[in-house]
Order: structure tokens, then sequence, then C-alpha cells
């Protein structure tokens, strides 16, 4: 869906560094989580490894909750 509204080019990586057609670099994706957790005013220690993690357990959090939403079309009566 990306490739087809341009916003990844064609071959192109879905983190892409300076240049597009190269993927983000180790050192670029560092310096963009050290600005993010000052912006954010965290005082914990932070890496990729805990981030990786966060979003392993949002995502399983999150699977368990979408599964106890019920659907208003299951509440519809049949005609």
């Amino acid at each position: 869906m990306a490739h087809s509204q341009g916003k990844i080019l064609t071959n192109g990586w879905l983190f892409p560094g300076l240049d597009p057609m190269d993927p983000l670099s180790v050192r670029q994706l560092n310096r963009a989580l050290c600005e993010a957790v000052d912006i954010a005013r965290i005082d914990k220690r932070v890496s990729m490894h805990t981030l990786r993690h966060s979003a392993a357990r949002y995502t399983h959090v999150a699977t368990k909750v979408l599964r106890e939403v019920v659907s208003p079309l299951e509440t519809l009566t049949p005609m």
C-alpha cells in the first residue's frame, strides 16, 4: 500500500536513510531514539532493545483487548 501511495520507493526500505535507497543506519536510529527520549523527558535508560520489548508487550495487550471487542454487526438480528 505504501508503495502505491508513493511513500516508499519501489525496492526502497521501510525505514530509509538519508538516501531513500539506503536503509536507516544504526547510528541514525540511535540518534532518533535519543532525541525522542529527551523530548519525552524519560529519565530511565532506554535502548533499541527496550523499544522492541515495549512494542511486543503492547501488541500482546492490544491483541487481548481486541478479542474482547464485540462488533456492532454481531448484535444485529437477522431479518
